[in-house]
């Protein structure tokens, strides 16, 4: 149900039922009907649902390699920083 959720998250298909002005927020029904949606989309091709679950762990890793080069990539500038005024 995570993986279901969470790629219905990132097909931005939770916006699609979003009400409210001020405050967003889903109606249960909407919820249900979108749940139930995603679980007939993806009975009927079991495979297409797994490759898909793998693709995202493995751009969730890609991402996560990324995050981690980035905030290396700062400290390495601020080191070279500190070094012209120690």
């Amino acid at each position: 149900m995570y993986w279901l959720l969470y790629i219905l998250w990132q097909g931005r298909k939770f916006h699609e039922v979003l009400v409210g002005s001020v405050i967003p927020f889903i109606r249960i029904k909407d919820l249900q009907d979108l749940i139930q949606l995603g679980l007939d989309k993806f009975e009927g091709n079991p495979g297409q649902f797994y490759q898909t679950v793998v693709t995202l762990k493995k751009l969730q890793q890609q991402e996560l390699n990324y995050f981690n080069i980035n905030d290396q990539i700062g400290k390495l500038k601020m080191t070279l920083v500190n070094r012209m005024f120690a």
